[in-house]
């Protein structure tokens, strides 16, 4: 069968190597950027026209991805000869053109894979959305399923647009990258050493960490934070507020920045003892799965979409999204080396009973023949 990905998202490589093994598979891919290297995959270079939409989303302060189409859709299409289309989000006008397609060739089937799980705030985000999300209503007849990242993201699509399937897709790990340190000591010197894996930006709530730290801090308990991420603006105030609150001695903030040679953050989670994703509606948050494959038990707030990973109370603890009283009490559970070591094997097990790149090239190939 031949497989075209109308779109590069790098969350989705592993699934995509995979697939290759027993199908054709091709991706689309923009022109004008470094070509990335998918294993088996067939990458065509495309050109994208912007209309003038980053300008305006960018004034805006928006964080919806410019809705892009695709110069000369059907000749590239063409080259691939696809059974399957699978779309990356329908905020796009290459969704639309895939629309067009599929309804043009009946026996193609597509397929819509979604971070979407909610309304966006900003107002004329949520607009533009909403003026593609009429599109998909008005043909919905033509998408063949629709696949999703997060249980959030079922929920929406099935309450939304009632008249798709809809399934949990999760993007897959490499369980040959990420594994466990076999001589892992956990909590050296009973020290919690937590590890906070994300851009410095607002909504990630890097201050609740902070705060409930503060918190068991003042009780006498012993923990340290390590803080990394790629990209944002608010790692100087970060600092700041650390000062502020009298925990500078507790935190560093690492000049490490993660990347997509993943080889390079292995070492990095083997260091820690567990993982805290304090965000607000984070779309998925790859450092959980990460840190789960390398052993290591993970925190999250109730809103984030890598929540589908986590298994509560056996691989992890979740706690309400901006509640630091809550976050702390949860903190204070993982005080406890054995506890934290447990979780940690129980995370790997997950992962590669679930999560690994091939379960989930398995999982979609059964997708497709249905």
């Amino acid at each position: 069968m031949n497989i075209l990905f109308n779109g590069h998202n790098w969350l989705l490589d592993p699934l995509i190597e995979s697939l290759a093994k027993e199908h054709n598979v091709f991706v689309f891919h923009n022109a004008k950027v470094k070509r990335p290297t998918i294993s088996g995959a067939t990458v065509i270079p495309v050109l994208y026209s912007l209309l003038g939409f980053p300008t305006i989303l960018q004034k805006a302060r928006s964080q919806i991805t410019t809705p892009t189409y695709i110069k000369h859709f059907t000749e590239n299409v063409s080259q691939a000869a696809p059974g399957v289309i699978v779309v990356m989000d329908f905020f796009k006008f290459s969704f639309v053109q895939a629309i067009r397609y599929v309804r043009r060739h009946r026996e193609c089937k597509l397929y819509l894979y979604s971070e979407t799980k909610a309304w966006p705030k900003n107002t004329l985000t949520r607009g533009v959305m909403k003026l593609f999300w009429w599109y998909l209503q008005k043909n919905q007849t033509a998408v063949h399923k629709v696949l999703v990242y997060t249980r959030q993201g079922e929920t929406f699509f099935k309450e939304h647009l009632p008249g798709v399937p809809v399934e949990v897709h999760a993007p897959g790990i490499d369980a040959s990258i990420f594994v466990p340190d076999p001589k892992k000591e956990y909590m050296p010197e009973g020290r919690l050493r937590i590890l906070i894996n994300a851009r410095f930006t607002e909504y990630k709530n890097h201050t609740d960490v902070f705060d409930a730290v503060r918190i068991l801090h003042d009780k006498g308990y012993a923990l340290s934070v390590t803080c990394i991420g790629r990209g944002g603006n608010t790692k100087d105030a970060l600092k700041e507020y650390v000062d502020e609150i009298g925990i500078h001695d507790l935190v560093h903030f690492s000049d490490f920045e993660p990347s997509i040679d993943f080889f390079r953050i292995v070492p990095v989670y083997h260091a820690h003892d567990v993982v805290v994703l304090p965000s607000r509606n984070e779309a998925i948050g790859m450092a959980i799965p990460e840190a789960m494959a390398c052993g290591i038990p993970t925190i999250t707030s109730d809103t984030v979409g890598a929540n589908v990973y986590v298994e509560e109370g056996v691989t992890g603890l979740i706690f309400t999204t901006g509640d630091v009283a809550d976050l702390a009490q949860v903190l204070e559970q993982m005080l406890d080396a054995e506890r934290v070591r447990s979780m940690g094997l129980n995370a790997r097990e997950r992962i590669e009973e679930y999560f690994t790149r091939e379960h989930v090239g398995e999982q979609f190939r059964v997708t497709m023949l249905q």
